[in-house]
């Protein structure tokens, strides 16, 4: 699908001379200067690029945004809790959905080697979790069966689906929907991969929940299209 493998990889985002001007005037101390007036043009200049980039999908779902992003909010890769002084770093920006953005939240995602790094670390070794600007998305992931999010690779892959849920109910609902998907097929899907669960698992005791409700959406759709009746 359109954009569905879009890389950040290798693009140059940079901050004009005007914008570090402003950054250097006004340097950012905690969390709470992100709201600083004076930083919403920086802010809203990197949206439109990322948009544009992105292909109107967020960085880790890799689902639709709504309104091609425009009240989407923008990712901190690295937490601006936890670097403050990296909030406004072009790279440690992409564009994602609200469900990942608030699931992710202010989670570990620099390894131990880079904790104390005063400069932005640019490669992809420095982080746990995929990085939408120093890894390819496909690298990590694939879609099983057109609709469920799954690892390819044990650390980023199954580090990032675990801090953003990414097997979350409406992951599969909206991947469902943008396929066009006949609604007896994805219903079918989810209960043969319900099958293969360990339940004795707490990780995919959680799964089994999301993979239920995403069920009981698709079986309620059945029932209310006549087409199955």
């Amino acid at each position: 699908m359109s954009g569905i493998n879009y890389t950040l990889h290798g693009k140059i985002n940079a901050l004009s001379i005007t914008e570090q001007s402003i950054i250097k005037k006004n340097p950012p101390v905690t969390d709470k200067d992100w709201s600083k007036p004076c930083y919403e043009p920086i802010k809203q200049r990197i949206k439109k690029e990322l948009v544009l980039q992105q292909y109107d999908r967020c960085a880790y779902c890799r689902r639709e945004l709504e309104a091609a992003g425009k009240y989407e909010p923008l990712e901190h890769i690295v937490s601006k809790t936890e670097k403050p002084l990296w909030m406004l770093v072009p790279k440690n920006l992409a564009l994602c959905c609200d469900s990942c953005n608030n699931l992710k939240n202010a989670n570990k995602v620099l390894t131990p080697a880079y904790e104390t790094n005063i400069d932005y670390p640019e490669l992809s070794e420095a982080y746990l979790i995929f990085h939408p600007h120093f890894d390819n998305w496909e690298d990590h992931f694939e879609f099983e069966d057109d609709i469920f999010i799954v690892a390819k690779t044990k650390d980023k892959g199954n580090q990032t689906i675990k801090s953003c849920k990414l097997y979350r109910f409406n992951v599969i609902i909206n991947r469902a929907k943008e396929l066009r998907s006949l609604q007896k097929n994805p219903a079918l899907k989810i209960i043969e991969r319900i099958g293969r669960l360990d339940t004795s698992i707490q990780e995919e005791k959680d799964i089994l929940k999301e993979y239920t409700d995403a069920l009981e959406h698709f079986i309620q759709r059945m029932e209310d299209n006549t087409k199955y009746n």
